[in-house]
């Protein structure tokens, strides 16, 4: 526990080690979240009826968007004594996923889950930089 004191609240005025560390884990939970709607989508996503097939592509974001902010509750969690509202980290990555989403199917299925997860990154890293505006800024 040692190689978590840099992030600890004594060491909260280097925001750029703590925003790159949470950045990660959003990013890890994102990608075990991703793996869990593969294997759904890979399992259910044969069977006779686009009905199925549909729905788990509908999911694909939400399920990613809140691998994202479970990332995000779990580091802070951890780390911190507070953590922000799992609602205001949702909303900021479920936009970028669902552009992700938007995206890929203009490129075709195989690179769904990449781009939502460089979409959800992208809109994880946009708020980060707006919390440590915000920070700064003193409000």
């Amino acid at each position: 526990m040692k190689s978590f004191s840099l992030l600890r609240s004594e060491y909260r005025h280097n925001t750029l080690v703590i925003s790159i560390t949470r950045f990660v884990a959003s990013v890890m939970g994102a990608v075990l979240f991703n793996f869990a709607w593969l294997l759904l989508f890979i399992s259910f996503g044969k069977s006779p009826g686009d009905m199925i097939r549909i729905v788990l592509w509908c999911l694909a974001p939400v399920i990613i968007a809140s691998g994202y902010s479970y990332g995000i509750v779990v580091y802070d969690s951890m780390l911190f004594s507070n953590h922000g509202s799992i609602l205001f980290i949702f909303s900021w990555v479920i936009c970028g996923c669902v552009l992700g989403e938007i995206v890929s199917l203009s490129s075709g299925p195989m690179v769904i889950g990449l781009s939502i997860i460089s979409f959800g990154g992208i809109a994880v890293l946009l708020r980060e930089f707006y919390i440590t505006r915000k920070r700064r800024r003193g409000a």
